[in-house]
């Protein structure tokens, strides 16, 4: 760690191009400036290590050093994430772009949304060129360009749900040899005020998918690049004990939910038999299936006692007769996919 002469105390520090840039500036800012939250500051331009100079001096200037206020009305920077072109300041409300232009300006300020941010501090990372970010809004990724809500509404509705209703505490950890990125995210007050989470939010980047997790832990360790680290486990993290780990423990149960089919459409149907398609490279995983089944989408879908697939065919036989049905699949142990399922249904008559 080097000791920089008169930067500012902050909150948030990313490199774009060849400065360093901090945000949520809270102290040696050469007197009091409202909406200091708000603001970014970058050092002198391809010096690290170099003393930065007071914002609009000669020395500044020479050295393209500076200062910008955002604005305050959309929250303090939250999240500040740099690259060899741009950087992105996420705000609690707001999504902002700053660009390299040269002096004397230095840099371009590009607000790209509004009403969506990173409202919680560690709530954000950056994995290739895109950053991604929770708020209670859902699940939100940015190129610089754009921001797309990537959270379908049963996961948003869900993320909301986990938010304690106070100050949460979020910590973010990507995981490159899987291609995941961890949301932790406190949902309780002792957790909040502990400073560690015990929940998580998964995302496997090249599927797009989420998953989530009860995990307790206080911050997460990313691994260095993977070409010096080819026996890397991954990402790993530290436990409210001070204890660092990794994610390789035991597998625990998966819960596969299908969506809801009306095998014969305005009828009924007899379910058969359901057969989860699961590939295992290893020891075959212990596999049970539920059915649920209604006769109206106004009501409460009822659920069969867990049945095991027969080794034969491999499907788990059932003797359900309705209109709308769903499967509930649970899967402990090891597994490489669990890539769908085979439905036997007969149709039995009309509503």
């Amino acid at each position: 760690m080097v000791a920089v002469a008169s930067s500012p105390y902050a909150g948030e520090l990313a490199v774009v191009g060849q400065f360093v840039v901090l945000g949520n500036l809270t102290g040696n800012l050469g007197g009091t400036f409202p909406g200091s939250e708000a603001a970014v500051q970058w050092g002198p331009i391809g010096d690290p290590t170099g003393a930065w100079p007071t914002p609009s001096s000669a020395t500044a200037i020479a050295t393209q050093s500076g200062r910008q206020f955002l604005d305050a009305n959309f929250g303090s920077v939250r999240g500040l994430h740099g690259g060899d072109q741009f950087g992105i300041i996420l705000q609690q409300m707001a999504v902002t772009r700053m660009t390299y232009v040269g002096p004397p300006a230095v840099f371009q300020f590009d607000r790209i949304a509004e009403g969506i941010g990173a409202l919680y501090t560690g709530s954000s990372i950056k994995f290739g060129n895109i950053v991604y970010f929770i708020n209670r809004q859902g699940v939100f990724a940015t190129d610089g360009v754009t921001v797309q809500p990537i959270g379908e509404n049963k996961t948003n509705n869900y993320l909301a749900a986990l938010f304690y209703t106070g100050n949460s505490f979020v910590r973010t950890g990507v995981d490159q040899l899987k291609n995941l990125i961890y949301w932790g995210i406190s949902t309780s007050s002792s957790a909040a005020s502990g400073g560690y989470v015990d929940h998580l939010l998964v995302y496997h980047v090249l599927e797009k998918r989420f998953t989530h997790a009860s995990q307790t832990l206080t911050c997460f360790v990313e691994s260095g690049p993977i070409s010096y680290q080819p026996n890397s486990p991954g990402i790993q993290a530290f436990s409210t004990l001070n204890v660092m780990g990794f994610f390789n423990g035991a597998a625990g149960i998966a819960l596969i939910s299908s969506g809801e089919v009306e095998p014969q459409p305005g009828g009924c149907a007899l379910i058969n038999g359901i057969k989860p398609v699961i590939a295992s490279s290893g020891t075959a995983p212990t596999i049970g299936v539920q059915v649920g089944s209604r006769d109206d989408q106004a009501t409460t879908v009822s659920y069969s006692s867990t049945t095991t697939p027969t080794s034969r065919t491999g499907f788990a036989d059932f003797r359900s007769d309705a209109r709308f049905h769903r499967a509930r699949v649970y899967i402990a142990g090891n597994f490489d996919k669990a890539q769908g399922l085979e439905i036997d249904a007969t149709p039995t008559g009309g509503m």
